[in-house]
């Protein structure tokens, strides 16, 4: 019989290996190893003579679980997929922190009120479009107003929500740097980079979705533009 504690990459390559060649698995969640570790030496030092030591105590008492093989159970891809769409997700919320507690503070703090979600992919388009409110008061409000309509989707009010992003540009005291600068060109690239994510993020889904269904050939298309 072999025990070992439940990590992704270690226990699926060791397991695998151990199941192919008959041993019996066992499971130690992290969670129990290190609560009967901290009780049996009344530490919360950790070390490998430690962990062994508990190990062998909740396989004795019978504190352990049974270790499933992800590709003989066939959760091998839903487990991938899963991971995957997590760290993406991830990645993007952290985009997105940056882009609004930074970029969006220092280049243009008025658009912060017209952010309705933390999921505003329209924002992300508009912003790229128009990343200073220079570039926003160098049109005509119905310039404006023609040239954005497309980039806010679906939104209940949208010409009245465009003539109050106009009127916040005309009034911001965001740091006056020009389209051509450095900053802006980094600002751009912190855009584009939170869309790509976005993008990963809808055709994890897709593939998601494929892999749920009935027919496992369906393919997903490269992910488009966000809305």
């Amino acid at each position: 019989m072999i025990a070992f504690e439940a990590r992704r990459q270690l226990s699926s390559t060791a397991g695998v290996f151990s199941r192919q060649e008959g041993f019996e698995l066992r499971l130690i969640p992290t969670l129990a190893l290190a609560r009967t570790r901290e009780a049996m030496h009344n530490s919360w030092d950790k070390n490998d003579p430690k962990d062994a030591q508990a190990i062998l105590h909740l396989l004795k008492t019978g504190l352990a679980q049974t270790w499933h093989d992800p590709l003989v159970n066939g959760i091998n891809d839903v487990q991938e997929l899963s991971k995957t769409h997590f760290q993406v997700t991830l990645a993007r919320v952290r985009v997105w922190h940056t882009l609004r507690n930074h970029y969006f503070a220092l280049y243009f703090p008025e658009i912060d009120r017209f952010v309705r979600s933390n999921h505003s992919v329209w924002m992300i388009h508009l912003r790229a479009s128009f990343p200073t409110p220079a570039s926003i008061t160098a049109l005509s409000e119905a310039e404006f107003r023609t040239r954005a309509w497309s980039l806010i989707g679906r939104i209940v009010s949208k010409k009245a929500l465009l003539a109050e992003i106009y009127a916040a540009a005309k009034q911001s005291i965001g740091v006056p740097v020009t389209l051509d600068s450095a900053a802006i060109a980094m600002f751009r690239l912190v855009l584009e980079q939170y869309l790509s994510l976005d993008r990963l993020r809808q055709q994890i889904g897709c593939v998601s979705r494929s892999a749920a269904s009935a027919d496992r050939r369906a393919t997903c298309a490269p992910a488009g533009r966000s809305s």
